[in-house]
């Protein structure tokens, strides 16, 4: 890194960078334009290239631990791994211009529930939660939970223990 650095000229360095940025009352990740001394933007680039070692540390550890969770999980336990998909936009694909424009949006919301079958092999299960509810919080997330624990009961009776990831 350093021979890359060594190769930036004298003078003001212009980059791009995502920066949270008000938007229409909200905040919203938006590339901006910058524009930083040589010093103050070599200072930057190491400063958020080590920030970016220690986060690639943690994703190495979280696989790792998940990993070996999923390796050793008994037959009446479950791991769900969920997460927030991103909004997506409703549409047909021969909708008039009018559509376009009152389109409506859900929250895609797709579980895998790992779980070992009788003969021992770790099988997925997927599930997906579509929502009109846009709100990537807590209370989506419980209500979700709510209703796949109903099923995971129904459909998996031997379990004694969910593990949510």
């Amino acid at each position: 890194m350093e021979v890359l650095l060594n190769n930036i000229g004298n003078g003001d360095v212009q980059f791009d960078t995502w920066k949270r940025v008000d938007f229409d009352g909200k905040k919203r990740m938006k590339i901006v334009h910058k524009k930083k001394s040589r010093d103050d933007y070599i200072s930057l680039v190491k400063s958020t290239y080590l920030e970016f070692l220690n986060h690639v540390g943690c994703v190495k550890t979280q696989y790792a631990a998940i990993r070996q969770f999923k390796d050793t999980l008994s037959k009446d336990h479950i791991i769900l791994q969920m997460d927030f998909a991103e909004n997506f936009t409703c549409g047909s694909m021969d909708e008039v211009q009018s559509a376009y424009w009152n389109a409506t949006n859900v929250t895609l919301h797709p579980v895998v529930a790992y779980y070992r079958k009788d003969d021992d092999a770790l099988q997925p299960k997927n599930y997906i939660f579509v929502s009109d509810v846009n709100h990537h919080n807590s209370i989506a997330v419980i209500t979700i939970i709510k209703i796949l624990t109903k099923e995971l009961r129904e459909t998996f009776p031997e379990v004694k223990s969910v593990h949510i990831i």
